[in-house]
């Protein structure tokens, strides 16, 4: 039975390091709410999956995941989602066919977070969806393709995800509430009493 660290290194009961397959993924823990750059994989199962420049022209504008067809998955070790669960996933995502992707915890056989179908569409549009069973603490993601093909993922992130931009582009406010965890009916809540004990 390997044990394992808080880091990327496993250990056998012997003392000695496990081997490691080299990806991009690195070391550490990455928080589930924020947009989770699932191109940088700790494996790929499955023919069908691989990983692309979003822009070919643009090199500096950063990778996608192709899901090309179903039955294929990709696996992200250690996701923390601490210790409030989680209610919503958020996926950006384009596909010229359409699809679903399931999202689980820890394994193809774990439980199903969520989820999600992706639309036909040549534009990347951010797809949300409910999560189902929440986890708690560290656990990897796995990410398949249940049905369709041609699916391309840019990232994913679960809750309110940080803005990347200001409201001077957006033309929205940020509700840094719900940056921060809150949920929307505590937030709602909150703001009425200020609104009743001020008005």
């Amino acid at each position: 039975m390997a044990l394992s660290t808080g880091a990327s290194a496993n250990f056998n009961p012997d003392g000695t390091i496990q081997k490691v397959i080299p990806t991009l993924r690195g070391v550490g823990l990455t928080n589930a709410r924020s947009r989770i750059q699932i191109d940088r994989y700790s494996a790929l199962q499955g023919k069908g999956i691989g990983i692309d420049y979003l822009d070919k022209n643009n090199c500096f504008a950063g990778w996608k995941t192709l899901f090309s067809k179903s039955n294929t998955a990709l696996i992200y070790n250690k996701v923390d989602f601490g210790n409030e669960k989680v209610e919503e996933i958020t996926i950006r995502a384009k596909s010229s066919k359409g699809g679903v992707l399931v999202v689980r915890a820890d394994g193809k056989k774990g439980n199903i977070i969520a989820k999600v179908k992706i639309p036909k569409s040549a534009a990347w549009k951010n797809i949300r969806a409910q999560v189902l069973h929440a986890p708690q603490g560290v656990h990897a993601l796995h990410v398949s393709l249940q049905s369709g093909a041609d699916v391309e993922v840019d990232w994913l992130g679960f809750d309110a995800l940080p803005w990347e931009k200001g409201a001077f582009e957006t033309h929205q406010y940020r509700n840094l509430f719900a940056e921060m965890g809150y949920k929307q009916a505590d937030i709602d809540r909150k703001v009425n009493e200020v609104f009743n004990d001020v008005f």
